[in-house]
């Protein structure tokens, strides 16, 4: 089971698209009647400019963010708590996926150091630029014969 979010109001989002952030001074303009009336204040405290740059990032949304912000704030301080051992939990959740591409990456590279020689040899066979060895030959034959569980053609 997995309650649904409840859907913002014109109201609320209206209210947000009148916001701005004044470098310093923190967030400013108007909000909805349910909503903390102090100027610059979300969640009990103020947010400057950088901490707003530092928690949205390069491309966060600074609308959608207020407007999650001005609605948790709405909420009882117990589901309050929830969201933010679930924000936690998610973001436990991305560093090890992060961690997963880092070392998945690695991985790909090792082996695609490993498969350049074999995909070298291979070009070159098959431009006609190299012969393979009697060894090759061999080795080939005897691992078709070992593929096909030792039935001759």
């Amino acid at each position: 089971f997995s309650p649904a979010l409840p859907v913002m109001s014109e109201d609320l989002s209206e209210g947000v698209k009148k916001l701005s952030v004044t470098p310093g001074k923190g967030l400013t303009g108007s909000t909805p009647a349910n909503t903390p009336a102090n100027p610059g204040k979300v969640m009990g405290g103020s947010i400057d400019a950088e901490q707003l740059t530092a928690k949205l990032g390069e491309d966060g949304n600074v609308e959608q963010m207020v407007a999650v912000e001005i609605f948790l704030a709405t909420l009882p301080n117990i589901v309050q708590d929830r969201v933010k051992v679930l924000q936690q939990i998610n973001h436990d959740r991305m560093a090890l996926e992060k961690q997963f591409y880092e070392e998945k990456r690695a991985l790909e590279l090792k082996y695609q150091a490993l498969y350049t020689p074999l995909y070298t040899k291979r070009a070159e066979i098959v431009q006609g630029k190299t012969e393979p060895t009697e060894e090759e030959v061999a080795k080939a034959i005897a691992g078709k014969q070992e593929r096909s569980g030792g039935q001759s053609e």
